[in-house]
């Protein structure tokens, strides 16, 4: 479902038929219902106190530190498993200079509660600064970080924010990767960072498009972020890979502008 602020929210339809009293159905009735959300969902942005970004509702990032520093002693300690996605809207830059800061904060709080919905109960989710996002998965596995990464990706770049006739919409990069109990959070968060900056498109994918518009083969081809796996031949146009381990080649790839 899309929100009034431009994400999507994750819902469950129940359908119940309305029958007659001899038995025929005479219409049907849907029930919409959320389902069971993380606590960074929609959580309101003018509180007074320093536990919330106030552009995206989402965990500061001197909150998120403070969690990446007891779940990496947890890691150490094999009590639980630890993924990381580390999340970057693309060319964020550009919305800024065509549509304004106001905008922008719109589009990042659109980004920030696209992640939410797309991850689990228990996952925390940090805006770690300007457009970049970081989000924490306790207990999961490679599979379950690759289809959460997944989710949010497509979460994202199926929301926009209307502006009059036009659309606004960005899509991420992301990339992600698991802890290891040898490691420092540094260690995976800078990894994840890496991965990330090797999945940016070549393209703008800062789409502005009118609501009756469609999008060309070029621009679709460039509206998804890309992920590299190493051991696999490389991806498509606009497929999303799951980033394991280092890739063979050294040395992290250059940031592209914007």
């Amino acid at each position: 479902m899309h929100h009034k602020d431009g994400h999507r929210v994750p819902i469950t339809v129940r359908g119940q038929a309305i029958r007659s009293p001899d038995g025929g159905i005479l219409g049907s009735v849907e029930i919409f219902n959320t389902r069971g959300t993380n606590p960074f969902a929609a959580l309101r942005r003018d509180r007074k106190d320093d536990s919330l970004d106030t552009v995206t509702g989402l965990a500061p990032r001197r909150f998120g530190e403070l969690q990446l520093k007891g779940l990496t002693q947890a890691v150490a300690e094999q009590t639980t498993t630890l993924g990381v996605l580390y999340l970057d809207a693309d060319h964020f830059k550009d919305v800024n200079d065509t549509f304004g800061h106001k905008t922008g904060d719109e589009v990042l709080r659109m980004v920030g509660q696209s992640i939410v919905n797309g991850l689990r109960r228990g996952d925390i989710p940090v805006r770690w600064g300007g457009e970049e996002f970081l989000a924490l998965l306790p207990g999961t596995n490679q599979a379950g970080l690759r289809a959460a990464a997944e989710r949010v990706r497509m979460l994202v770049e199926n929301s926009w924010i209307q502006k009059g006739e036009v659309q606004v919409r960005v899509t991420i990069s992301v990339g992600a990767t698991m802890a290891s109990p040898t490691e420092t959070g540094d260690d995976f968060v800078d990894r994840a960072d890496r991965f990330m900056y090797a999945s940016k498109p070549t393209g703008s994918c800062m789409q502005a498009s009118r609501a009756a518009a469609t999008a060309s083969p070029q621009t679709q081809a460039h509206s998804s972020a890309k992920q590299i796996d190493p051991s696999s031949a490389p991806p498509s146009p606009g497929r999303l890979r799951q980033f394991d381990q280092e890739p063979p080649s050294a040395g992290p790839s250059s940031p592209p502008a914007g």
